[in-house]
């Protein structure tokens, strides 16, 4: 789906909107980047409190809602998803009773375990949360994912690009995520995802 470009000056401007709506917090692996003194590249996703239905108001008509139920846009050319907090897929689904206080926990890897409140510019994370990260040491928080064979991907990426050791328990479910697909499809898959193009042949057929 492509993204819907939405005529905000700044990041700030646009976030700033939205939190006319209720609370907006920075999400996923851009705040753990952040928090880490590291670049980020890749998408921002923000997650607002407030009913789905007045954020589906407040976009322009043209924006189309995903198959997550999130918002796929570009502000000042930056790639932002946006999500009602009850839409977020654990909520959603059910795994997590809805509680917009337990966000932290809907995360696969601890170490996204972490959120940023646009307003406030305060950081919320899991009590344990520096340990697990001077630990070196990425594990799984919440098994269930929409998408294991992209976090399945994204945890080869921290093994073989990044040098960051992995728990035992994610290392098993890399492997049986990934074992039985072919390498050229998931090559392919990394290709149009675009985001880790670091990945070779060589480090899918290592995990075989």
């Amino acid at each position: 789906m492509a993204r819907q470009k939405l005529i905000y000056p700044s990041i700030k401007s646009f976030t700033s909107s939205l939190e006319e709506l209720g609370r907006v917090r920075l999400f996923g692996g851009s705040v753990r980047d952040v928090f880490l003194g590291e670049k980020h590249n890749s998408d921002l996703d923000f997650v607002v409190d407030c009913d789905p239905a007045d954020l589906i108001n407040f976009m322009p008509k043209e924006v189309v809602v995903n198959n997550f139920g999130g918002f796929k846009l570009l502000v000042a050319n930056q790639a932002i998803d946006v999500w009602a907090c009850s839409n977020t897929w654990a909520f959603k689904q059910g795994i997590i009773p809805y509680d917009p206080e337990k966000l932290i926990t809907t995360t696969f890897f601890d170490w996204d375990m972490i959120t940023y409140d646009t307003k406030t510019k305060k950081f919320n994370m899991s009590l344990d949360y520096i340990n697990v990260i001077k630990s070196g040491i990425i594990s799984i928080n919440l098994l269930q994912n929409p998408s294991p064979v992209n976090v399945a991907i994204r945890a080869l990426y921290w093994q073989e690009i990044k040098q960051i050791k992995l728990s035992q328990n994610l290392k098993k479910f890399m492997r049986e995520t990934l074992m039985d697909i072919p390498v050229e499809s998931l090559l392919q898959k990394c290709k149009a995802w675009g985001k880790i193009p670091s990945l070779t042949e060589e480090h899918f057929t290592k995990i075989k």
